[in-house]
């Protein structure tokens, strides 16, 4: 799977400067070259797509290793004994799994700009510089965004959820569930005998995340949050913004103008060198909505059925901070707190070097 996996991302990188600029050439014969070695899955598919319009080949060939892909990451959901015991090694399965991964640098460009502390505007242009329409499409992410402007922002508000939201709900768990990222937590929970006599199917693990993530609980006022909210769309209280780890949900603030980025973080927890724009987990500073987040870790181009099933695997079988090697690259805690015993508080990537989040 990770040959196929390497090659679409190689591909997409050299399909996504040409749909931005009309001017860019795709040479699919420096392509072949390249994927020479992958693997005769990945030269069969480059075979079986040429054409005489290089871009649409590009792109069929994109779409038959994304299918490919997919196909494989859904012969990997049972966990493997040595997975069972080791919720770091199951956590780097889970990144293998999401077929759905924006490939950063290219489907996602990030401007860091400057770093920032305390909540200085050492930014002047947006964080967000390139995010690609059709990456952005896939069910799960379209079902997701449904979902983001059902809550109000100010923290101590009643929230109340209507048959409609409660569709929009289900809908995004309907499509969730059936990803490799969720089929493969939801065998975990499993076999470790976390779930319920009444989730150990899909449908009732359906009803498990929503209880989980979706149902309200009271914190200065009667059903004024959830897990989802806190933790995805965000809140605000006395001038600080809360949660709101989720980067899908910053493009789209920062999209609507209510959301004002300040700048990264210095220490991003990051071993390796990476090309600026190209990373999957940054630490960052905002301003939202009259309130300030003066540090921020979220994952970026992660799919959304991803990082709920990451925070669901440790919040089940995990402690409140879980130390993670991530990718081979990120070094996080995996934080997970609770709400009156049975409910998400609060879970995000909490990055190593860097004062607490919340």
């Amino acid at each position: 799977m990770e040959e196929v996996t390497s090659a679409r991302k190689y591909c997409v990188q050299q399909l996504i400067p040409a749909v931005r600029n009309a001017e860019v050439i795709v040479d699919l014969a420096a392509i072949g070259t390249h994927l020479q070695g992958s693997g005769s899955v990945v030269q069969e598919i480059f075979d079986e797509n040429q054409g005489e319009d290089s871009l649409a080949a590009l792109k069929a060939i994109v779409a038959s290793l994304q299918a490919k892909e997919l196909e494989l990451a859904r012969g990997m959901v049972d966990p493997t004994s040595d997975e069972l015991g080791d919720l770091e090694a199951a956590a780097n399965k889970l990144w293998l799994l999401d077929t759905n991964r924006l490939v950063a640098g290219a489907e996602l460009v990030l401007n860091f700009q400057e770093d920032t502390r305390y909540g200085d505007d050492n930014a002047h242009e947006a964080l967000f510089e390139y995010v690609d329409g059709h990456a952005m499409s896939k069910s799960t992410f379209t079902a997701f965004y449904k979902l983001l402007d059902n809550y109000t922002a100010e923290a101590g508000v009643s929230e109340e959820v209507t048959d409609e939201e409660k569709q929009e709900i289900f809908a995004f768990l309907e499509v969730a569930v059936q990803t490799p990222v969720m089929q493969y937590v939801m065998k975990y929970l499993n076999a470790s005998g976390k779930l319920p006599d009444d989730a150990q199917d899909e449908y009732g693990f359906k009803g498990f995340l929503y209880r989980l993530w979706f149902y309200f609980y009271s914190k200065e006022a009667r059903f004024d949050s959830s897990g989802f909210e806190h933790v995805f769309a965000g809140d605000t209280r006395d001038g600080k913004v809360g949660g709101m780890h989720n980067w899908i949900q910053l493009l789209i603030q920062e999209r609507k103008s209510e959301l004002n980025y300040l700048g990264y973080i210095t220490s991003r927890g990051v071993d390796g060198d990476e090309e600026p724009g190209s990373e999957y987990l940054m630490s960052i500073s905002f301003d939202w909505k009259g309130a300030t987040k003066t540090v921020g870790s979220s994952f970026f181009g992660t799919s959304p059925e991803f990082e709920m099933a990451l925070y669901t695997l440790f919040f089940v079988c995990g402690e409140e901070r879980n130390p993670v090697k991530l990718a081979n690259r990120y070094n996080i805690d995996v934080v997970c707190y609770t709400f009156a015993g049975r409910y998400i508080g609060t879970s995000y990537p909490h990055v190593h070097g860097l004062e607490d989040d919340e």
